[in-house]
């Protein structure tokens, strides 16, 4: 515990002067970045092996398999804030094991049903739940930190982007392997097919637009970034409205389905089928008045935690 402690400390340091070197315009802060990719991705080895260990879990394959793929997407990235030549390679060879090792994983715990509830990952995922939120929300607090100047200004820090990127996709994981908990339950196989084909589709579309425009068509990754943050709202929605006991479950339905038009207003404005004036584009103002309302709704709905991610998304996809 003493070790774990320890660890995170040292990866908060990092952050802050990683955020102090940017803001102040002095040079050394993606080196530090650097450093703090390294040393997340060996802290999170080490759980996720001390995890598989386990003698009352199974699936030790797909825990090592799952963690080995998720450092070569953070080497991917610290490949890129240091511009080597690598850098494509891995995230040809990351992205796409994502794109089919994680929906592979929803398609095994769908077949096996409540035996599933024992494996590695769902385990790890149960136990660390709330570290994990901790350690994507300090991610991207920190995205934010370093580009504060596209809130304001509009104009974008390389390496804000690349940080918002690893929060992000570690924000998409953990939503879509909390998906996996749900094949374990008696419910009926139709509603869990459903659950599976369209998280799975959310997943890979959500991904796409990782790999770049040198691989990418902008207008594709438009679409599938979109898409996927469509069909998680969808998602959300029928969970309020089919599944959940929570007693704020009709506020939740509308506000959720409030966020699905405004996503599709945004789609429209950034695919030039919806033209706004320039003013109202580029307006500081209305830009905090919405980020202070999205802020206010996630936490006065802060323990509804499916509805919290989809704030916290909404957050980053109307900071960026």
């Amino acid at each position: 515990m003493r070790t774990k402690n320890i660890t995170n400390g040292l990866l908060i340091v990092l952050l802050s002067i990683s955020s102090l070197l940017k803001l102040g315009k002095f040079p050394g802060s993606g080196i530090v970045l650097v450093a703090f990719f390294i040393i997340f991705s060996g802290a999170l080895f080490v759980e996720l092996s001390r995890h598989a260990e386990t003698p009352e879990n199974n699936g030790k394959v797909t825990v090592y398999i799952s963690s080995i793929i998720i450092i070569i997407f953070i080497a991917f990235l610290w490949f890129k804030i240091l511009q080597l030549q690598g850098a494509p390679i891995l995230g040809l060879i990351a992205v796409p094991a994502m794109c089919l090792f994680f929906p592979a994983m929803s398609i095994y715990f769908f077949g096996i049903g409540s035996k599933a509830s024992k494996n590695g990952l769902i385990q790890f995922l149960q136990y660390k739940q709330a570290y994990l939120n901790k350690a994507a929300l300090l991610i991207i607090a920190f995205a934010v930190i370093l580009d504060y100047e596209f809130l304001l200004f509009r104009t974008s820090s390389f390496l804000a982007v690349l940080f918002l990127i690893f929060g992000i996709t570690l924000i998409g994981l953990i939503i879509f392997g909390g998906t996996w908990t749900y094949y374990t339950r008696s419910d009926p196989k139709f509603k869990k097919y459903l659950l599976l084909i369209s998280s799975s589709m959310a997943l890979v579309m959500f991904l796409i637009p990782i790999l770049g425009r040198n691989y990418v068509d902008q207008l594709i990754g438009n679409v599938a970034a979109y898409g996927a943050f469509l069909i998680y709202i969808i998602i959300i929605i029928v969970h309020y409205a089919s599944h959940s006991l929570s007693t704020n479950k009709k506020p939740l339905i509308i506000i959720s389905s409030l966020l699905l038009l405004y996503t599709i207003f945004k789609f429209g404005i950034n695919m030039q089928l919806i033209q706004l004036p320039n003013f109202l584009r580029s307006n500081v103002g209305l830009n905090i008045a919405l980020l202070l309302t999205f802020t206010a709704l996630m936490i006065g709905f802060r323990k509804e935690h499916h509805f919290k991610w989809l704030m916290i998304l909404t957050i980053v996809s109307h900071l960026f």
